[in-house]
């Protein structure tokens, strides 16, 4: 196995850099999500729970931002391919969108239920 360069670390993190700069710009959902997560964020890592309640506080949040990620990448594909209207591109771009809102399900559960076992 070829070992990785600081060169080519280097030029992988610019490029996701450029790719998250590329979402910011161009997604206001993703804008949406970085609002409102970014707070979520904050009020996990001050709540008194113990180290796996954070962590199961916070990574819902990291995932709802990397299926956007993956949502905005399928769409700008998809738009690449064809601008026309298809079939398939919708039911592609429905289930990039299926795919988010799972994601926010999974993080209004895992907060709805670690602040149920804290409060109740």
């Amino acid at each position: 196995m070829q070992k990785m360069s600081l060169k080519h670390l280097y030029g992988n993190f610019k490029n996701a850099l450029s790719g998250f700069n590329a979402v910011y710009q161009t997604q206001c959902a993703f804008r949406t999500e970085i609002c409102f997560c970014v707070p979520l964020l904050l009020i996990a890592l001050l709540m008194p729970v113990s180290l796996i309640e954070k962590v199961l506080l916070i990574y819902p949040v990291f995932f709802v931002w990397a299926c956007e990620l993956a949502n905005t990448a399928l769409e700008t594909t998809v738009d690449r391919i064809s601008k026309e209207w298809h079939p398939l591109s919708k039911r592609a771009k429905d289930i990039g969108s299926a795919l988010v809102l799972t994601a926010f399900i999974q993080l209004i559960l895992s907060w709805a239920l670690i602040l149920l076992h804290i409060f109740v």
